[in-house]
């Protein structure tokens, strides 16, 4: 299984509290002046997730830690598209990891995006995480800013 970066994080998983929330893993983390923000990653059109304790990953689960990577040749993602029918059986599924100093975060999705960065620490707007809409939308957005840019 070939493993490809796409994000790495802003600063070692020991430094953030990561947890997996309506289909994102948000973390905050403190900045080089002492700010703290908040931010995460997203997953669209998900097909299945799974969290690792770290102690029972497999080797290839240690390799990138805090970098978000896509797993090609990934046998997880044969063994559902094996299993759909209907319209998600037409769904793009790729397979993305993130490695971090206690768990490692799996998802099988369609695309990945980045939240937000804002001030302050996920418990102080915790659960209030309306706050930024649904997914669908901020996956639009970040389609729409992928296109502005290129």
């Amino acid at each position: 299984m070939n493993q490809v970066q796409l994000y790495e994080l802003p600063d070692t998983s020991c430094g953030l509290n990561a947890f997996c929330y309506n289909n994102c893993i948000l973390y905050d983390y403190q900045r080089d002046d002492g700010k703290m923000i908040r931010t995460g990653i997203g997953f669209y059109l998900i097909t299945d997730h799974r969290e690792r304790n770290t102690e029972v990953c497999d080797g290839w689960h240690r390799e990138n830690w805090d970098i978000l990577v896509e797993i090609q040749d990934s046998p997880w993602v044969e063994e559902f598209r094996s299993k759909l029918t209907g319209r998600r059986s037409h769904w793009v599924i790729r397979h993305f990891k993130l490695y971090t100093h206690d768990v490692c975060f799996e998802f099988l999705a369609s695309e990945w995006y980045l939240l937000p960065a804002l001030d302050g620490r996920w418990e102080n707007v915790f659960p209030d995480y309306k706050l930024f809409g649904p997914p669908e939308e901020m996956f639009l957005a970040y389609l729409k800013r992928r296109s502005e840019s290129t």
